[in-house]
């Protein structure tokens, strides 16, 4: 039988971290969230290939208005920030990816990505002027984008932030391809991407509501550091945010279907893709994927599991290193994850920041299981998770 010890809810104690994660949490607003989603809208296609030049219709519109908003936020930062274009070629034309970089004030080469993309398709790939509203896919995930560049710009990061729309996502992640090449090859030590793409409605095809859970899809291998940094957003959503549930999947993203994230994890950067739990594939595509079909208060929810995890990597402590296991306890301060090698979901995890130890005495031998260390702070703010360690629980001698 498999048991799942969640440590229970935090009254967290106030420190600067903790603090500044409530304020960005109550600086959420529905109004700002629908309206980018609204303007996005408005531009009436952001096909990868639609008119460049149009003033308020197409992808340039769309490009140039994603630019504002950033150089917006980025005058109003309270650290050092730029609004950039970051161009690449997709079948002998210029696209472009929008984002806002916010340098880090401890460590400003180690980055976080947080994405969406921004371009649509109304399924006629040769009509690229055709209406493709793409409010749900993927307006949805850069309001999400939008919204937490401008609470977390308002505070000193620990790293280095980077809030991206990509274009060409529509034509197979190309925009997120080439930016991820980019950031590879340059000098920051990228060590975290969450994609948002499809996260704003409730309600799926099969008439079906779900506003309590979203899923967050990963890279495969069960011991890879896609699926790790997949259990860090579950563990962090279900131990900040009541009543809502972030679901592992077993998979990269959806059968035939794929995600900005995956460009990331190909070129060796942790990353996971958050969406809806219950999607509506009618819509997906088409020109009535319109705000009509949108549930904002769902959405925010998502919005609130991005900012809990941002939160813990700009401000919580850095991944330690991997624990030490010695007859048959694990040594390190923090909260000790247990997962069956088997397993995708985490078997139980253990608060050590005062014993600095856990007891494995209780794990029922004739299974491996591995175990990892997340370093948490006095106030509870706890940071990603260490490598994983094997271990296996001795066979109990049989009587003489």
């Amino acid at each position: 039988m498999k048991w799942l010890f969640l440590l229970p809810l935090l009254t967290l104690q106030e420190t600067p971290a903790t603090s500044r994660l409530e304020e960005v949490l109550r600086g959420i607003s529905l109004d700002h969230l629908k309206a980018n989603v609204e303007k996005l809208v408005s531009f009436k296609t952001r096909h990868t290939f639609s008119r460049p030049d149009h003033e308020t219709e197409g992808i340039g519109a769309a490009a140039r208005w994603l630019h504002s908003r950033f150089d917006n936020i980025a005058r109003r930062a309270k650290g050092k920030a730029t609004a950039e274009f970051h161009e690449f070629s997709i079948r002998e034309k210029t696209a472009r990816n929008v984002y806002l970089r916010i340098d880090g004030k401890t460590n400003p080469r180690r980055a976080v990505v947080f994405g969406a993309h921004y371009d649509s398709i109304n399924g006629r790939e040769r009509d690229p002027n055709g209406p493709a509203p793409g409010a749900n896919d993927d307006a949805s995930g850069c309001g999400a984008v939008l919204e937490l560049a401008r609470l977390f710009s308002q505070h000193d990061l620990e790293w280095t932030a980077i809030f991206v729309t990509f274009a060409g996502e529509e034509q197979g992640l190309l925009g997120s391809r080439a930016f991820a090449r980019w950031l590879k090859a340059s000098d920051l030590d990228v060590v975290t991407m969450v994609n948002n793409d499809i996260i704003g409605n409730s309600r799926g095809g099969d008439g079906e509501t779900d506003a309590a859970s979203c899923r967050v899809f990963s890279a495969p291998g069960l011991d890879s550091v896609h699926r790790q940094l997949a259990r860090y957003v579950k563990f962090l959503a279900e131990r900040y945010l009541k009543g809502f549930e972030v679901k592992l999947q077993a998979r990269a993203d959806r059968p035939g279907r794929g995600g900005d994230h995956q460009s990331f994890s190909r070129v060796g950067i942790p990353a996971v893709r958050l969406i809806e739990a219950n999607e509506n594939l009618k819509h997906q595509h088409s020109p009535t994927d319109t705000v009509d079909h949108m549930d904002f208060e769902y959405m925010k929810k998502i919005v609130e599991v991005d900012a809990v995890v941002l939160a813990s990597l700009f401000w919580g402590p850095p991944a330690p290193p991997p624990p030490s296991i010695e007859n048959g306890r694990v040594r390190g301060k923090g909260i000790v994850w247990i997962r069956r090698e088997d397993e995708n979901e985490l078997f139980k995890s253990v608060d050590t920041t005062r014993t600095g130890q856990a007891d494995l005495s209780d794990l029922e031998p004739g299974f491996r299981y591995r175990i990892s260390l997340c370093a948490a702070t006095d106030g509870g703010a706890v940071g990603p998770p260490s490598e994983e360690v094997a271990f296996q629980p001795a066979e109990a001698e049989s009587p003489r």
